[in-house]
């Protein structure tokens, strides 16, 4: 069962910061959970004991062993996973699971640490060659969404980007006690700073020094130098679940910006900002994935065009059935031509107030 204040889909100003995660649940009713009972790790430890010196606290998502650092009162949503089962091809659009040689049951990331073989090199033992996709996730936050997307594509190649020092420390730290230190790299950075510098593309060559650069072993709050973590045209893909809010300067918070309201507010960029940064990171034909609001739909439609991203499938998200949308998913591909699909409204309540089947199986809930 997922707890009712996991998904939260029928509130008005549902953003991904406001629920508690669907996966905080008793984990011991899965056979991959029950294997992380089992097993013991000093990086689990260390973050567990992190975690409740500083008001953190660290949840099971229930999807396979993944596990991620979130402050506690406070958790990601089912906006974030969404968008992780919308770009997986899940929900009924055309996602990144078709980029893959591989079948869906061959998920490599159960319970492994960083001495394991990587997704790549276990896909392959398993399944013949595996297509590496490279994403990157603008708006990272704790990661979670990077965490469910890798994990429901059974592996991949993935950047995670945020502004907020500390969601970044968090997810590094997850990232390691996941196991997915090979895979995943996060880097503190504000999107603008992404610049379209061909010179700063990564190459087999520098990709540790920017690596290590962008993610320092000491305090995250070590940002990346402007332009120096700008992978020009070069990734399959592009998730982001950007901040919801225009920022009024004379609203509560506005002023002195905390964790909360960054989540939620465009304060240092906007949609703008994110359809052009999307736009100069992908190839010609790679896929950007986008959760938002509603009431932002023709800002984001306008914008994405104007970035060269053209809008190929929409769907929306409804608390029930036949109540109003406040969660759109988006789906564009960089130099394509014009033609908009509109997918089925996944509701995420049944008239009974249970959740329905495709909720249940997008958090892999299914009996």
């Amino acid at each position: 069962m997922i707890n009712s204040t996991d998904t939260a889909a029928d509130q008005s100003e549902y953003t991904s910061d406001k629920t508690q995660n669907a996966g905080h649940e008793s984990s011991d009713k899965t056979g991959a959970a029950a294997a992380v009972k089992t097993q013991t790790s000093d990086h689990a430890s260390a973050a567990q004991t992190r975690a409740a010196a500083i008001r953190e606290r660290i949840d099971d998502t229930g999807f396979g062993c993944i596990k991620v650092i979130q402050n506690k009162g406070s958790g990601y949503g089912v906006d974030a996973v969404l968008l992780a089962a919308f770009a997986a091809g899940e929900t009924g659009a055309k996602g990144l699971k078709t980029r893959i040689n591989a079948p869906d049951s061959a998920n490599p990331d159960s319970c492994r640490s960083d001495s394991d073989s990587t997704s790549k090199k276990q896909l392959e033992s398993t399944s013949g060659k595996l297509q590496q996709l490279r994403i990157a996730d603008l708006g990272t936050g704790c990661g979670i969404a990077a965490f469910i997307l890798h994990h429901k594509l059974g592996g991949a190649e993935m950047t995670g980007y945020d502004v907020n020092a500390n969601a970044i420390e968090r997810a590094r730290r997850a990232c390691e006690m996941n196991g997915l230190n090979q895979d995943i790299v996060f880097i503190c950075t504000d999107i603008t700073d992404i610049k379209e510098t061909k010179e700063i593309k990564e190459t087999k060559e520098t990709k540790e020094t920017i690596k290590e650069i962008c993610q320092p072993a000491g305090d995250s709050s070590d940002r990346a130098p402007a332009g120096l973590c700008n992978t020009y045209n070069s990734y399959d893909a592009v998730i982001t679940n950007p901040p919801y809010f225009r920022r009024t300067p004379d609203e509560p918070g506005a002023a002195d910006p905390n964790e909360r309201y960054i989540a939620r507010h465009e304060t240092t960029a906007d949609i703008s900002d994110f359809a052009r940064v999307s736009a100069q990171m992908l190839k010609d034909g790679g896929h950007l994935y986008m959760v938002h609001r509603p009431d932002r739909l023709a800002d984001i439609i306008c914008e994405m065009r104007a970035a060269g991203i053209e809008p190929k499938e929409m769907q929306m998200v409804v608390p029930s059935a036949g109540k109003a949308a406040n969660i759109v998913l988006i789906h564009g591909i960089k130099g394509a031509g014009p033609e908009l699909r509109i997918l089925p409204d996944i509701a995420v309540h049944t008239a009974g107030g249970g959740y329905t089947e495709e909720i249940l199986r997008i958090y892999e809930r299914e009996n």
